[in-house]
């Protein structure tokens, strides 16, 4: 018979038995109770390895002293291999250790007495394995694109943890791990196999380590981390050149740079430099051999050499590179100086594919020099004679710097005047002494006595501009007719000589009659040295409002008993005398919006909008704590209308505001801009109010609960059979909340009889987010 031992083992009933467990139990055929009589058994285990087998008895030992015996042996039954003999009672056998990977337990029984018998147990003490040697099976060859390892000696396949493979040295970019694959002869891992991210071209070093398990004699497992090399010296010396800049700019240094492939040391040296100097070791970026720094001063070509020793391999190499400078061409047909007055100057430039800066653009696939902009740039920026300095970009970052003579001469704009008008000098402009060329113009004066149009030309050296100047007869005024103050935007005649309108509410070329005086107005149509003249009646009209609200209870009133002027009619929902303008809410229907019309005796109509709306406030209450921050009384949770009302609250200091210039503030009340209002909960002592809101005389309220933000209770101790305990004031807080063992949640009381014994956090929380916590000790 056998089971589970409470020690986790097989247990085995002593009988002819010959066992290979690694451990387990042994007990008398009684199992607990007394064995029987006449017993001779031989229990054996005999274990796979030759290992030492290490014997420990458990719980009690009793056999009949000197008739009953259990005796140990080191391998099979024999005269000389006797390890213990063991009879009595009432004392617990020490260990025992058989060292041939055999023990043999004899028990023998008479037909008398019989005891409780024994118990033991036995372990297998198998040695530490020894883990696997791991190396590659072939040569690292250059141009391998991975690698194969195999395991000296073999283990079970699902021992061999190749997704913790991890690289100790060595460059960790080359290897694809995640991609390392298993070699298994059935159900044994013989090697495996790593590929690499690129085929090998460089000669190389790398430590490994990958955890392995072995199993020991009694088939436990031991982790190891198995660290093993792989290295290659069979490639030639290889390698990629690099450059700081894209291109090699005359006028520039730049730094050439050379990287080795693979991860041996090589021994480098400038054997043809081009004029450069070397970077020391230290300065160079990282995963550089060699670098140079090159100075290109012409359009030459440089060749550089560098010699390259790989002292592992003894292999030396020569590396060349080719420096060919970026050379720009420019060229242009234009004679310089340029005039501003020229066409645009097309600007031909080799290699193509950069950019110019300003005031040059790209158009119609070539590059183009605003003549104009380029000449003004010029003579403003102090050079003597007038030059522009542009600079051409390659794409690869190059650059030429190109000066351009410039001239500048501007005759001015066209201008109009009227004929009979004073005479007036020509104001042209240019960098050199320039005269006037034309019609009517003596010495720079242009006198209009007679009517057409006129070109002038101002001359410098050869650079010319053209003016021209139309004279026309002078005109009567135009007569725009009676405006009222209520139109709309009224556009002042569009005219066709050159010049400029001024006038009073001038907007774009037009004006807003409601922002002109009643009465005359003139506009001027402003030529050079005279002007045409517009003239309007303005009729008044002047409602005083473009809207206002109303309360549907209030009484009947006038919006803007000043308006004018008087004698006109007025219509609309809600009025109740034509002359006056009387409104009443109570009979204009509910809405916003609705409006209200009023013809002035001069023909001038005006419309004035009214929102009759009934005061209300759409929450019935509000709850906040005394530390809260400030809330919007506009919020939509509260919803109170219409817009732009008053508050005020029935806490000390909360009446009426005083509002300045828009802004106030009172006892926890404050507002700005006339309609936007705050509550301020800080200032308002903790307690229940009403909040007012008031609009076109009505108003409506809300409850407003303030609760304080603590209570800052000292803790309560006291005893199980004290009475009930108020842990707050009984008045105070309104609507809390008290959490706890013992106490009442709506009023705070705490009934010690009923509370849990010990300490407590009884806790308090308010509808507005306050909370507090006492502790509390019965």
């Amino acid at each position: 018979m056998l089971g589970i031992s409470g020690w986790g083992q097989v247990e085995y009933v002593m009988s002819d038995l010959t066992v290979s467990d690694c451990s387990g139990a042994l007990v008398d055929s009684g199992e607990g109770q007394e064995y029987s009589s006449n017993e001779n058994y031989t229990f054996t285990v005999q274990m796979a390895d030759v290992i030492p087998i290490l014997v420990t008895f458990h719980g009690s030992f009793c056999l009949e002293d000197g008739f009953d015996f259990l005796t140990i042996w080191d391998g099979v039954p024999d005269a000389s291999n006797l390890l213990a003999t063991y009879t009595g009672t009432d004392f617990l056998p020490e260990d025992v250790v058989s060292n041939s990977g055999i023990i043999s337990f004899v028990f023998t029984s008479d037909n008398s007495l019989n005891l409780c018998g024994f118990a033991l147990g036995w372990e297998g003490i198998a040695p530490t394995p020894i883990p696997p040697n791991v190396q590659p099976i072939e040569t690292f060859a250059c141009g391998a694109t991975g690698l194969e390892f195999e395991l000296l000696p073999p283990v079970g396949c699902s021992d061999l943890w190749l997704d913790s493979l991890a690289i100790l040295s060595g460059p960790p970019d080359a290897w694809d791990l995640a991609n390392a694959s298993l070699i298994c002869a059935g159900d044994s891992a013989t090697g495996f196999f790593i590929p690499l991210l690129d085929t090998l071209n460089g000669n190389c070093a790398w430590s490994f380590v990958l955890p392995v398990d072995v199993r020991d004699a009694c088939d436990s497992l031991h982790r190891f981390q198995a660290v093993f090399d792989a290295s290659t010296e069979t490639c030639p010396i290889s390698g990629t050149w690099a450059a700081s800049t894209p291109a090699a700019c005359i006028g520039n240094c730049m730094s050439v740079y050379w990287m080795n492939d693979g991860c041996s040391d090589h021994v480098t040296e400038w054997t043809q430099s081009g004029g450069g100097t070397p970077i020391a070791l230290e300065d160079l970026p990282s995963g550089v051999a060699a670098g140079l720094i090159v100075c290109v001063e012409n359009a030459d070509t440089l060749e550089l050499e560098l010699s390259v020793v790989q002292p592992a391999t003894q292999l030396d190499t020569v590396f060349t590179y080719t420096l060919i400078p970026q050379v720009i061409a420019f060229s242009m047909s234009n004679a310089q100086p340029i005039c501003s007055t020229s066409e645009d100057v097309i600007l031909l430039i080799e290699p193509a594919g950069g950019g110019w800066s300003d005031p040059v653009y790209f158009a119609n696939n070539s590059w183009w020099l605003n003549a104009e902009t380029a000449a003004l740039t010029a003579t403003t920026n102090g050079s003597t004679p007038p030059e522009i300095t542009l600079t051409y970009t390659t794409i690869e970052g190059c650059a030429l710097d190109t000066t351009l003579g410039m001239q500048y001469v501007n005759a001015g704009p066209d201008m109009t005047t009227c004929l009979g008008a004073e005479p007036f000098d020509l104001e042209g402009t240019s960098n050199l002494p320039a005269e006037w060329f034309g019609d009517l113009a003596t010495e720079g004066l242009f006198t209009p006595d007679s009517m057409g149009v006129f070109m002038l030309t101002l001359t410098a050296t050869g650079c010319t501009d053209t003016l021209e100047i139309e004279v026309i007869p002078d005109a009567p005024p135009i007569d725009l007719g009676d405006i009222c103050q209520s139109a709309d935007w009224q556009e002042l005649p569009l005219m066709d000589a050159v010049g400029f309108w001024t006038g009073p509410g001038l907007n774009n070329a037009g004006f807003d009659p409601e922002e002109l005086s009643a009465g005359s107005s003139t506009w001027y149509y402003n030529l050079t040295g005279c002007a045409q003249l517009a003239q309007a009646t303005i009729l008044p009209i002047n409602l005083g409002v473009d809207l206002f609200s109303s309360c549907p209870a209030e009484s009947a009133f006038i919006p803007y008993p000043n308006f004018s002027p008087t004698g006109g009619e007025w219509t609309g929902p809600g009025i109740v005398n034509a002359t006056s303008g009387l409104f009443d809410p109570g009979v204009a229907p509910e809405g916003w919006g609705q409006a209200l019309y009023y013809v002035a005796p001069n023909g001038c109509e005006d419309v004035v909008m009214v929102n009759n709306i009934t005061t209300a406030i759409v929450a019935t209450s509000f709850e906040t704590c005394s530390e809260g921050a400030e809330y919007d009384l506009h919020n939509n949770a509260i919803g109170a209308v219409p817009w732009c009302g008053t508050w005020s609250g029935n806490w000390a200091g909360a009446g009426a505001t005083t509002v300045v210039a828009g802004s106030g503030s009172s006892v926890g009340l404050s507002v700005e801009s006339w309609c936007d209002w705050d509550l301020l909960p800080n200032e308002i002592t903790p307690g229940l109010y009403e909040l007012i809101f008031t609009a076109n005389t009505c108003s409506d309220t809300l409850s407003l609960h303030v609760y304080p933000s603590e209570l800052n209770l000292e803790p309560v101790i006291a005893c199980s059979d004290e009475d009930p305990i108020a842990l707050a004031d009984s008045d105070w807080p309104l609507g809390g909340v008290w959490d706890g063992s013992g106490v009442e949640e709506s009023t705070g009381w705490l009934t010690p009889g009923a509370a849990e014994t010990g300490w407590q956090d009884v806790t308090w929380t308010a509808p507005g987010g306050c909370a507090d916590v006492v502790a509390v000790q019965v």
